[in-house]
């Protein structure tokens, strides 16, 4: 248990009567004959194979933070975005690229489209965290999300204009929603 597998049942025993809880042992849970241990969802999160990250997780895996200010870069170019900003530094954010997701805002589902990355095509400096909603234009600043994570579509690449960035964007939207209307 914990980082780099520091611990053991035995020390984890010895803690719960220090601290007064119960431990359990449970049998390494086995999926399509594939033992399954954080360190292999956070491989499978890490190489974009959302799919065997949520079939070992048995749920899809989510991002939860803050809609911050950007740089209004996405709605200037018909492509507004709500950026994430993940608190936890511990949280694990997974491979750079663009990500079919779906939110609850307002008791409502809503899809979108995810970009986790530097934004190379406009000279970004650090990793951010995009979200373009479909049908959807309400004012998020402020607001709290958790963004479920549902099919990664690309990694991210640096266009060498704005107009081809905008161009993969409308592809990217077309893949997304062809994936939402056949899975949902």
């Amino acid at each position: 248990f914990g980082k780099n597998r520091e611990g053991n049942i035995t020390q984890l025993t010895e803690y719960s009567q220090l601290y007064g809880f119960k431990v359990e042992e449970i049998p390494a849970q086995d999926i399509d004959s594939v033992s399954v241990s954080s360190t292999k969802i956070r491989s499978a999160l890490s190489d974009g194979k959302l799919k065997t990250a949520s079939k070992y997780l048995d749920y899809n895996f989510s991002l939860f933070g803050k809609v911050v200010n950007g740089k209004q870069l996405g709605g200037k170019i018909g492509f507004p975005t709500a950026n994430i900003d993940v608190e936890e530094d511990y949280k694990l954010i997974p491979k750079t690229g663009v990500y079919v997701v779906k939110s609850s805002i307002k008791n409502k589902t809503v899809f979108g489209m995810m970009n986790i990355g530097n934004r190379p095509t406009v000279n970004g400096k650090h990793q951010t965290i995009e979200v373009h909603f479909f049908d959807f234009n309400q004012d998020l600043y402020g607001e709290n999300l958790t963004i479920e994570l549902l099919y990664f579509l690309r990694d991210e690449q640096k266009f060498d204009s704005i107009e081809e960035l905008i161009l993969q964007l409308k592809k990217d939207k077309q893949t997304s929603l062809a994936y939402i209307k056949e899975n949902f």
